[in-house]
């Protein structure tokens, strides 16, 4: 990937469900987090940007409508040849020369390097995340943690899963422990209950800004697939049906 002239990448962006091409060639590392791969998408004519500042690179790093994106090394990307360009639209020449137009220019790839520490020192501190499964590559588990974790699983009786439970240091596992707990066995102590209950009503009912899907964002989804039911074929009972699951659920919380 760093060493071809350009090749051709694909990937698909989840939440917007957008499959998105391109064929670009390598320029750095981000020095602030090096499985971060930054790149320059040839179907931009480089002559626009090659005279650039950092300072006006920056805002347009991993920007929709930019040809600035990173690529992470450690997510496996799928890598194809760089022949396969005429399928983006470029022929092997363009996309050649548009490559060699990035790679000979120095003072460009620095100023990308650059561009990429002015944005690391905007980003805001990194703080402990609160959910943990957020920390579960923060650091390993131990052997013996491991193994109370398997016979855990193992076991469906709820005395024994408590013992074991107990016996568990990494907080991180205790907290899971108590999330199975409470949702296999709801005649467990009232206590592990009450604290799911109330993990599942923050998890579900928050309006703030959070990673995962709320009821919120369930709602507003089926809001924008209404919204394009003359371009969408919609399932009225379905839709219904779906709409009214997450009223139920909200009911079942809020008790």
């Amino acid at each position: 990937m760093t060493k071809q002239l350009f090749f051709n990448y694909g990937e698909v962006k989840y939440k917007e469900r957008l499959a998105v091409k391109r064929t670009p060639t390598f320029i750095c590392e981000d020095p602030s987090y090096s499985n971060n791969l930054v790149h320059f998408d040839l179907a931009y004519d480089p002559i626009d940007y090659v005279f650039m500042t950092a300072e006006e690179i920056a805002p347009k790093i991993n920007r929709k409508g930019s040809p600035f994106f990173t690529i992470k090394s450690n997510k496996s990307p799928v890598i194809l040849p760089g022949e396969l360009c005429e399928k983006n639209g470029l022929s092997l020449d363009e996309a050649s020369k548009r490559a060699e137009m990035v790679q000979d220019n120095q003072g460009f790839k620095e100023n990308v390097l650059m561009a990429c520490d002015i944005n690391s020192r905007k980003r805001p501190e990194w703080q402990n995340p609160d959910f943990s499964e957020s920390q579960i590559y923060s650091h390993f588990i131990d052997n013996s943690d491991r193994l109370l974790s398997d016979a855990f699983l193992q076991t469906n009786n709820v005395e024994k899963r408590i013992e074991i439970m107990q016996q568990i240091n990494d907080p991180r596992l205790i907290d899971f422990a108590k999330r199975i707990l409470a949702s296999e066995h709801p005649n467990c102590e009232p206590k592990i209950i009450m604290n799911f209950q109330e993990f599942e009503a923050e998890r579900l009912l928050t309006e703030d800004e959070v990673p995962w899907r709320t009821l919120s964002d369930a709602r507003r989804s089926l809001e924008g697939l209404e919204s394009k039911e003359k371009k969408v074929k919609l399932n009225p009972d379905i839709l219904s049906a779906t709409k009214n699951y997450y009223n139920l659920v909200e009911e079942e919380i809020r008790k």
